[in-house]
């Protein structure tokens, strides 16, 4: 973790990077505790051309964050995104697009799913990422 004035950066596992079960549960639990202490939440997304072509891992990684919300249209406003490890990044808005097309072809526009993939690839056509 980093702090100055105020400001505290801090990196959690990534989801499915941990070590078991025991471990997941041991680190929702410090991160809950470590979230309820805090003012405001800001969350990064970061994303590496790891992502897969058929969206599985992207899915799975929205619904997990989906799932720590009542009302996630409430909070897009504080998920920003990073692009990591491309080989060109003029693909990012292409690959994430059909991915997320893919992904919630079948899903109510009201759920966590639809609404994170559709703020992602919004903020990578604004170019606020």
């Amino acid at each position: 973790s980093y702090s100055s004035n105020g400001i505290i950066l801090c990196d959690a596992p990534g989801f499915g990077d941990t070590q078991g079960a025991e471990m997941d549960i041991s680190n929702g639990i410090g991160i809950t505790r470590a979230l309820q202490k805090c003012h405001s939440v800001k969350f990064m997304f970061v994303c590496s051309d790891q992502v897969g072509d058929t969206g599985n891992v992207f899915k799975g990684i929205i619904q997990t964050v989906g799932s720590m919300f009542y009302s996630i249209d409430d909070h897009l406003g504080a998920f920003s995104y990073i692009f990591t490890k491309w080989n060109d990044s003029s693909l990012i808005y292409d690959k994430l697009a059909a991915i997320r097309d893919t992904v919630i072809e079948k899903e109510p526009p009201e759920s966590p799913l639809y609404m994170i993939s559709e703020h992602m690839v919004q903020s990578i056509e604004d170019k606020i990422y």
